[in-house]
């Protein structure tokens, strides 16, 4: 029995489970609109108290809600005592509405819509990219085609003698004395 089925890990196999949407304000209740420094506390939390969801989509639903860049709404958050740096999540402020009001910061709303306007900037340049990469990919299947036609290739034929092979080395032998 692996890990994830001992520690209330998802026992669906390779079944979609994302995590559904009625469950992201519990999610983003758990960072807090102050965040967290404890990213992988928070994930295992959660899928143990939702075992039917993965705990690799819930990494990637946390890295979509989070930012490490603080919002300015939000207080500089204590620094934590011991060896190390701790690195510090946020929830983005798109994703106040999901939390309870009286754990919004003051003044959110202002934050949300920027922080909405970028994430769409951000959106919008992923598609870009990702269109870019299929166009060099499709460009490079199509020359790949063009010299498997032999058009454009170097000739790789066997048949061609005109210069002998060689023969194989031979093994030397003992000579007897």
């Amino acid at each position: 029995m692996g890990k994830a089925h001992g520690n209330g890990g998802s026992r669906l196999g390779s079944k979609p489970m994302s995590v559904p949407d009625e469950l992201l304000p519990d999610l983003c209740r758990r960072i807090s609109a102050n965040g967290t420094d404890r990213r992988v506390k928070t994930i295992d939390d959660f899928v143990r108290d939702h075992p039917d969801i993965s705990n690799r989509q819930v990494t990637f639903k946390f890295a979509q809600l989070t930012t490490k860049t603080k919002p300015a709404c939000v207080p500089d958050p204590k620094r934590r005592e011991g060896p190390g740096r701790a690195i510090h999540f946020f929830l983005r402020p798109r994703f106040y509405p999901l939390l309870p009001v009286e754990e919004r910061p003051s003044e959110w709303e202002e934050y949300a819509k920027l922080d909405e306007s970028l994430y769409q900037d951000e959106q919008a340049i992923e598609l870009q990219e990702k269109q870019k990469k299929e166009a060099e990919k499709k460009l490079t299947l199509d020359s790949l085609n063009v010299d498997m036609d032999g058009s454009d290739s170097v000739s790789t034929s066997i048949t061609n003698t005109s210069t002998p092979p060689k023969e194989p080395a031979m093994k030397k032998q003992k000579v007897a004395a």
